[in-house]
């Protein structure tokens, strides 16, 4: 019972720390048999902890992965939360609301530049949305995108800044001006639900405009 509950454990930080993967990843990362893995994530599954996704990849059937579900997060207690939320407060009320938007923009401008020198290597929307996507999960927000009749969706399945974003809006505000800006004139972005107001992922709509 103790060993079942250690192989769950060690499966939920994995999702956690690396993101979706596949039965077969897991049972190469942590070494445990394929078998075994698929046994632990019934039961992950049947806890509502996990949920399963399918990939597309550029060869072959999707592959499925499977990612954490917002039930799965109470393992995972953020010491650095309250510390944060305390924070915000403090600077808002010592120093100004004009204090902490300095302090968002700086954050957006060093994640711009950073994210600039990928996305020039991108010779079209979709390389530069998949690019994105990947900076985005570096990151840690899980990402993954998908083309769709019109467009694109950018999907963000995770936000380790949600504690900061829950105490001032304006880390989500610039998380949209960051993406328009990378992405140009001549395409519209627009965010299609959001992990603040009950959705499970963060997902935007990019088109051309």
């Amino acid at each position: 019972m103790i060993e079942n509950e250690k192989s769950e454990s060690r499966i939920l930080l994995l999702l956690k720390t690396e993101g979706a993967q596949s039965i077969e990843d897991i049972s190469k990362i942590l070494l445990i048999s394929k078998e075994a893995v698929r046994l632990q994530m019934l039961k992950l599954g049947a806890k509502g902890e996990i949920q399963s996704e399918l990939v597309k990849n550029k060869v072959g059937r999707p592959t499925k992965r499977w990612v954490l579900t917002d039930k799965a997060y109470r393992f995972f207690h953020d010491a650095h939360a309250e510390l944060t939320v305390q924070m915000i407060s403090t600077i808002k009320e010592e120093l100004g609301e004009d204090v902490m938007e300095k302090l968002i923009f700086s954050r957006e401008k060093s994640t711009k530049q950073r994210y600039e020198v990928e996305l020039k290597k991108a010779k079209s929307l979709k390389d530069k949305i998949k690019r994105l996507a990947e900076l985005r999960s570096i990151d840690g927000y899980m990402a993954s995108f998908e083309k769709v009749p019109g467009g694109y969706l950018l999907s963000e399945n995770h936000c380790p800044i949600c504690f900061a974003a829950s105490a001032c809006q304006g880390f989500c505000r610039s998380e949209l001006e960051l993406f328009k800006d990378l992405l140009g004139e001549g395409f519209t972005i627009e965010r299609q639900s959001h992990i603040l107001a009950g959705a499970k992922s963060c997902v935007y709509k990019i088109t051309e405009a």
